[in-house]
């Protein structure tokens, strides 16, 4: 981020070319026996250089911070950004500023919230002219800090889509005591906002039916919701939920319900993001899938079911593997899961185009066949790279493990599914509708529409 884009609200005589143009002049004239000239601009440079150095020296003891209440939030959520800014150096802090660039792909909309400004005609030229794709600010004006005093503003953001927001271009401005000297300086943080895929609903049985079944994976006993074995009085710590409201209507006494326990293993999901990586593809399905994966994710935990996650490598990025071992690693995978990005495909070189009759039926079958072709050879082919042997040394701990991927009939040259197939821990989530009949080297499919179907 350049600061050079925006306004500068100096005065022109504070600038240092200025400083240096003018004491030359007064210099100059000074030598020629032009005393009240000299004089004029020599103090005219005087103060230019006590504001320009109290400008400065102020502005480099300025400390911000930026921090959200929350910098985990689901699409489509608010959040609110605190941004603190205090004194630490001796001279009192003048007019002193916080500006936080909005770029025009970012994933939150701040449009809405008090201090959101958009750029002048001037700012958007400078910004084209320094190649940044910046539309609008945020800004915060703090007066006057005094010695070690500090002061916070807040400004409320919609999390628009999913991604990461890394405030590392900040600018903080100050001013001196007069005004003339108005100077940023930009701020290297580290505050990341994620925003996770938003939920919807899912229904899990398909992920749960069987799964007690198999003589695998670390068991853990959750309340089977569908099966009630007996009711028993109401106490303090019992959660409304689980309170009978049908007997209570009948008999105006609190009665909760007492469930069946099932017996479920733990199961895994792994993505096969690479899969999605073709040019007709639209990115939408993309999104989708990742909100069906973190639904799944969530709805699971809240039953008592851990369910981990693996993704595949990305550009600057290698894959990881969680592990569900506690609610803490479900913000990993919030985490992981605003992050995640489809490699960079790359340029394909140019088609040459063949001209035919505008009613020509081999031009149509002809454009016909490359349109079939490019679709077929179009999804990737199991591309995705996974840290395989860590998946395959865990299996001892996991139950059965849940492939997604955009066409399960593709996948079918990866060695890991070969191993996890071979051992009958393997079921495909096929987000291109396949016949549910058909089995994927031993491993069943599962339609994606079938989980969000009903739910």
């Amino acid at each position: 981020m350049r600061k050079e884009i925006f306004i500068n609200e100096a005065s022109f005589f504070v600038s240092l070319p200025s400083i240096i143009i003018i004491a030359a002049a007064g210099l100059i004239s000074l030598y020629f026996s032009m005393s009240k000239i000299a004089y004029i601009l020599l103090f005219i440079n005087a103060v230019a250089i006590i504001a320009y150095a109290y400008n400065r020296i102020t502005l480099k003891k300025l400390k911000v911070t930026l921090n959200f209440n929350n910098n985990i939030v689901m699409q489509g959520e608010t959040a609110t950004l605190r941004c603190s800014i205090k004194n630490t150096g001796i001279l009192p802090a003048v007019n002193s500023k916080i500006r936080i660039p909005i770029a025009k792909d970012s994933a939150i909309d701040a449009s809405f919230c008090e201090g959101y400004r958009e750029l002048s005609n001037e700012e958007v030229s400078k910004s084209r002219l320094y190649g940044k794709s910046i539309v609008a600010v945020l800004e915060c004006e703090i007066g006057f800090l005094e010695k070690d005093e500090a002061a916070e503003c807040s400004f409320k953001i919609k999390a628009s889509k999913r991604g990461t927001i890394i405030f590392n271009d900040t600018i903080v401005y100050c001013s001196d005591i007069i005004g003339l000297s108005n100077e940023g300086r930009l701020l290297d943080l580290d505050t990341v906002l994620f925003i996770c895929p938003r939920i919807v609903p899912v229904d899990t049985r398909r992920f749960t039916h069987n799964i007690e079944f198999y003589n695998r994976g670390i068991k853990n006993y959750i309340d089977d919701v569908t099966l009630i074995k007996r009711n028993r009085n109401h106490e303090v710590f019992d959660e409304a939920k689980n309170i009978n409201w049908n007997i209570f209507a009948a008999t105006q006494k609190l009665m909760v319900n007492v469930y069946e326990k099932a017996v479920v293993k733990d199961i895994h999901i792994i993505l096969d993001s690479e899969s999605f990586n073709a040019k007709y593809i639209d990115k939408k399905a993309f999104e989708n899938v990742l909100s069906v994966i973190f639904s799944m994710i969530v709805k699971l935990n809240e039953g008592g079911m851990k369910c981990g996650i693996s993704l595949p490598a990305q550009d600057n990025k290698d894959a990881v593997n969680i592990f569900y071992r506690n609610e803490e690693d479900l913000f990993l995978i919030a985490e992981e899961l605003a992050q995640v990005n489809l490699k960079k495909i790359e340029k394909e070189e140019p088609v040459k185009n063949i001209i035919f009759q505008e009613h020509s039926s081999l031009s149509a079958t002809i454009i016909k066949a490359r349109e079939d072709k490019e679709k077929s050879e179009g999804v990737q082919k199991s591309r995705s790279e996974f840290k395989s042997r860590e998946l395959i040394n865990n299996s001892g701990a996991i139950g059965h493990y849940f492939y997604f991927t955009y066409d399960a009939l593709k996948a079918k040259d990866n060695a890991l599914i070969k191993q996890l197939t071979e051992k009958e821990m393997l079921s495909f989530v096929s987000y291109e509708k396949t016949d549910i009949k058909y089995k994927n080297n031993s491993g069943k499919v599962i339609n994606l529409f079938s989980i969000t179907e009903g739910a």
